[in-house]
């Protein structure tokens, strides 16, 4: 088949650039604001199936300018005379363009910023969003990858790009994108004054710029290079930074499609990114795909620097948000009259929509989707925004929710922000679990993939073990702080929802205990007051918890840093809880003690893990991953005696010698895997007077509550002193303005019985 002529390319070009610009100018003359970012999107996206296989359906100077710049730099694009014969056709087309709409409404619209914006708030957004456009387009039409499988998608990829734009971007330049769009809108409105087109091609060029040079970072194989882990993280800041920034130009700007203008954002970043990182943009999702178990080239260490740079692109696009919208701060938290209990199921189960929907369409073999599955994704957020918008916003993205937060430089922002994270990495976590079941033959045994799998992992966490043999101090010290501050964080947060948002002098539960003969209430403590006490509870707990036969050893270590912040928390807070139950307020009473058990749990668990995993030259926590090296090398050799032609008999002669061998060096039997995590006797957690100190305060604690269900007065003493050691203690040591009595009579009802 021969190539089309440049005669039939240019009037692809131009019938293209026509038709595109032609629909602009009737949907602004038409008054039709809400639908039409769709309309100009989609009259491209048909544009681009019916003609690219004549031109290319490049339709933007722009895209034209990026192919010239890539062929320069050694990659895929287009030569200089092409690029200048296409572009001075797509303006021709464009001026005519403008010319028809004008006379087919009588009358035509200025190109100019919107009030309120100067050139250089209207120009980034047109360098940002043409950089968008025009390097999707170099991604899904001109990658050599993409081109060689000949995508059904790359159509819907680009336009999408324009719904993005239109919704997020319209509101503060007009949105044009498009070299040939500016100039003729300008000059069909000449009279009206002339010569802003010049001021936005400028800087739609320098995005098209900008979109050849990211191209090459994230594509170094189609230059000649090598991927590299710095191209997978470029592209998943890029990504996020797109996506964030669509997010919150739709919000400042009050889009009325803000949900699929950010769905349409996503679905193109996608499609662009997704052969390159995986296109997670989303520490929820990283978690899923973690979680799940089939993606072995994602590493924790892998997944946590994903993390890290999603959310950096997500503050970046904020800050960026902010900068347009002259310092103006964006909104997290619930919506309306909704309450932190709706918006949390919310964010939770939407997210898990979101994060089940990626691992079905991308990374299930059984349901993998091969061109749908970046609409499919994106789908999530439409659903998703309009559904949950007015209950919680629907972030559904820690990167989204720490980076809409970070404008306000408040702290009651970022323990929203926090708070929605942790939401929609719960939400993360259980589309995995979801998908393990939905999808069990995807975790039919298969001994290669495990093995390999958990050896890594092995070699990671003995590395890390050989740091705890090294720094031991050091990492109880870090240990004691990070469960200090989290059983703070999650304290802090969970009375923010307890009390709507209340930074007052007030209780900071629904309802204090009231005595009979006052109505007085407690002053709330400080953040740092809290986290006071939780330090001062570690080193409290560490003092006790350290065995005769482990001092300075790594069990006292995973004792003073597992159980010291979670307990003292819990002694701490167990008097507000008290005070939140008397009031009636049952409910959010279970919600905090269940977040505590959880904090207590996790705080547990890496006890127990630096406990048992820094003791021994070869961490007993190891065991199982080392069992399964040697079942692993077993099998090998059982594979190659009998390509060697040896009898079975001969193999199980040598099966039985390794797991001898395996027996005496590791205390192993292969064929019983709960012998692969061998106990000591001197891994004792706790005393049996600790254990009789735990169960007697458990005890006062059952008999208080019983008290004060009664609504006996002389209670509250008994329940503050039953908090000692480390309980009542802190409360006026630490932070002795906690229990001050302050004047102002209590807002909540007495307790009805």
């Amino acid at each position: 088949m021969t190539a089309p002529t440049m005669v039939a390319q240019c009037t692809a070009e131009f019938v293209g650039t026509f038709l595109l610009i032609l629909t602009v100018g009737c949907n602004v003359l038409g008054g039709n604001a809400a639908w039409a970012g769709v309309s100009i999107a989609f009259v491209l996206m048909v544009s681009i199936y019916a003609l690219g296989g004549i031109s290319g359906a490049n339709f933007n100077p722009a895209v034209s300018v990026t192919l010239g710049i890539s062929k320069s730099i050694g990659g895929p694009g287009m030569d200089w005379t092409t690029v200048g014969i296409f572009a001075g056709t797509q303006c021709a087309a464009g001026v005519l363009a403008g010319v028809c709409y004008s006379l087919l409404f009588g009358q035509s619209f200025n190109l100019a910023p919107a009030k309120g914006f100067s050139w250089y708030h209207a120009g980034l957004c047109e360098l940002l969003y043409t950089f968008m456009l025009t390097f999707v387009v170099m991604n899904v039409a001109v990658a050599k990858k993409n081109a060689a499988e000949k995508n059904q998608y790359y159509g819907m990829a680009i336009a999408f790009t324009v719904v993005a734009g239109a919704y997020g971007a319209g509101a503060v330049s007009g949105g044009c994108f498009n070299p040939a769009v500016a100039l003729g809108i300008d000059l069909s409105s000449a009279g009206l004054g002339f010569g802003w087109s010049l001021v936005y091609i400028a800087f739609e060029l320098l995005g098209a710029g900008m979109a050849a040079v990211l191209f090459k970072v994230v594509r170094p194989g189609d230059f000649g290079g090598e991927k590299s882990q710095i191209t997978e993280l470029v592209s998943e800041f890029l990504g996020t930074y797109m996506l964030v920034l669509t997010v919150g130009l739709n919000v400042l700007g009050k889009s009325k499609a803000a949900a699929f203008s950010i769905a349409a954002g996503l679905t193109s970043m996608i499609y662009a990114l997704g052969d390159v990182s995986g296109a997670h943009f989303n520490p929820a999702v990283t978690v899923a795909i973690l979680a799940s178990g089939r993606c072995p080239e994602l590493t924790p260490a892998k997944a946590g620097i994903y993390a890290s740079v999603q959310i950096a692109g997500g503050i970046a696009a904020a800050l960026t948000c902010s900068l347009v919208y002259q310092g103006a701060a964006l909104g997290l938290g619930p919506a309306g009259k909704s309450t932190w209990m709706g918006a949390s199921v919310a964010e939770i189960v939407f997210t898990f929509v979101l994060a089940y929907v990626v691992l079905c369409v991308a990374i299930s073999q059984t349901t993998k989707v091969s061109h749908m599955f970046g609409f499919a994704i994106g789908s999530c957020v439409t659903v998703g925004g309009f559904a949950i918008g007015g209950i919680s916003g629907g972030s559904l993205n820690p990167a989204v929710s720490i980076g809409l937060a970070t404008p306000s430089f408040t702290f009651s922002m970022l323990l929203k922000a926090l708070a929605y994270s942790a939401f929609e990495i719960i939400g993360g976590a259980a589309a995995a679990g979801i998908f393990k079941v939905t999808h069990e033959d995807m975790y039919e045994e298969d001994v290669h993939f495990q093995v390999i799998y958990r050896e890594e992992i092995a070699d990671d966490l003995a590395q890390s073990a050989s740091c705890f043999r090294r720094d031991s101090k050091l990492i109880t010290a870090i240990s004691v702080a990070f469960f200090a501050l989290l059983g703070c964080a999650i304290r802090v947060s969970i009375e923010l929802w307890l009390h709507h948002l209340d930074f007052g002098v007030t209780t900071s539960h629904p309802g204090p205990f009231i005595l009979k003969d006052s109505h007085k209430c407690y002053k709330r403590s400080s953040a740092a007051g809290y986290f006071f006490q939780n330090v001062l509870g570690c080193i409290l707990m560490a003092a006790v918890a350290r065995h005769k036969k482990a001092m300075n050893q790594h069990l006292a270590t995973g004792l003073s840093s597992g159980l010291c912040g979670a307990l003292t928390t819990w002694a701490t807070w167990m008097g507000e809880v008290a005070h939140t139950i008397t009031n009636g307020y049952a409910f959010q009473a279970f919600v905090s003690v269940l977040c505590m058990l959880c904090v207590s749990l996790a705080s547990y668990r890496f006890g127990h893990f630096l406990a048992g995993c820094g003791m021994e030259d070869e961490p007993k926590c190891f065991d199982e991953y080392c069992g399964l090296r040697i079942l692993f090398s077993r099998q090998e050799k059982n594979i190659e005696m009998v390509e060697d032609g040896e009898t079975a008999s001969d193999s199980d002669g040598e099966n039985g010698t390794e797991q001898l061998v395996a027996e005496h060096e590791w205390g192993l039997d292969l064929d019983e895997p709960s012998s692969w995590r061998e106990q000591s006797e001197k891994e004792v957690f706790l005393s049996d007077a600790v254990h009789a100190a735990i169960t007697g305060l458990a005890l006062v604690y059952i008999v208080t509550f019983l008290g004060i269900a009664g609504g006996h007065k002389y209670y509250t003493g008994l329940l503050d002193m039953s908090m000692a050691p480390f309980g009542a203690l802190f409360r006026w040591w630490s932070d002795p303005w906690a229990a001050q009595v302050v004047s102002t009579p209590c807002q909540w009802p007495m307790v009805p019985w």
